[in-house]
């Protein structure tokens, strides 16, 4: 019964006819379904106990941000991980890793930089979504194949407000480096 937790009874005795209140705080400690019972001794003949069946289900990250946003856990129609729900070229699978409202048209929360000696890129971080991969990526010529590679970069967590982080991701520049194009790749683990 980890999953519930009931909170203090108003009364615990009662007369016949009354009622008492309280509250039963369901925190799931694995994810689907989940259930319990509530045995309440009575000196009723006929119902003691009194059991009351609890149940509930513990969502995933991703589940929970798909049902508040679109009443649905499922990764199927405007709450699918590759759809763009309002239209902002930012698909869902973006809008969650970055906490954004995808019912909301948004601009792009991704910054880049360049000094002369490196490049950045800024960006906010769920830190609900800890389904969700961030990489930085690079590539020195856009022409032709693009292998983009991993890049080598050093984060910096600028701030960390209401559940997400900023984080810059810096690329050193190197000897050599004519042209650098970084980008931020984003993907949910399965």
């Amino acid at each position: 019964m980890a999953d519930f937790t009931v909170g203090s009874l108003g009364d615990a005795t009662l007369l016949p006819g009354a009622s008492t209140t309280f509250t039963v705080t369901f925190a799931p400690g694995a994810l689907g379904s989940r259930s319990a019972a509530i045995h309440i001794a009575s000196n009723d003949a006929d119902e003691n106990p009194f059991d009351i069946g609890l149940t509930g289900y513990g969502r995933t990250a991703v589940e929970s941000w798909r049902f508040t946003h679109f009443g649905i856990i499922t990764n199927t129609g405007n709450a699918a991980d590759m759809v763009d729900a309002d239209g902002d070229s930012f698909l869902n699978l973006m809008e969650y890793a970055f906490k954004m409202d995808p019912n909301q048209v948004n601009d792009s929360p991704v910054t880049r930089a360049m000094t002369v000696d490196s490049v950045s890129i800024t960006y906010p971080r769920n830190l609900a979504a800890t389904d969700v991969t961030f990489t930085i990526v690079e590539i020195e010529n856009l022409s032709g194949p693009l292998p983009w590679a991993d890049a080598t970069v050093i984060e910096e967590i600028l701030d960390t407000t209401n559940g997400v982080e900023t984080v810059k991701a810096t690329r050193t520049l190197l000897p050599g480096d004519d042209q650098l194009f970084l980008r931020l790749k984003i993907s949910r683990n399965p």
